[in-house]
């Protein structure tokens, strides 16, 4: 992982867990929001292009650097999470925003 990368996921994670620290719902959320994109983050950076042995479907002759689908796969699956689990808080908020006010 390169220095800009590195730089990013630690302010992604700093900045989650002072909102997470601060008093408010809304803060929180932000922060937890943060803190899961700075992991999705930090799994992409670690998922290299790698040389080994070509697909089944690629020519021989083929000489192909190839991205591994799995990190791939994990972080779509906790975007689509992350997305649904966002909706379900900021609905919450909102509903308890209205019952107090």
């Amino acid at each position: 992982m390169n220095f800009l990368a590195a730089a990013g996921v630690a302010f992604l994670f700093g900045f989650g867990f002072y909102l997470l620290l601060n008093p408010g719902l809304i803060n929180r959320i932000l922060g937890l929001f943060l803190i899961s994109h700075g992991a999705n983050f930090v799994l992409i950076c670690m998922a290299q292009l790698e040389k080994g042995p070509l697909p089944p479907l690629l020519q021989k002759g083929a000489d192909a650097v190839l991205a591994n689908p799995l990190p791939q796969a994990l972080i779509l699956t906790a975007l689509v999470i992350g997305f649904a689990l966002g909706a379900f808080l900021w609905a919450l908020a909102l509903r308890l925003g209205k019952e107090s006010a």
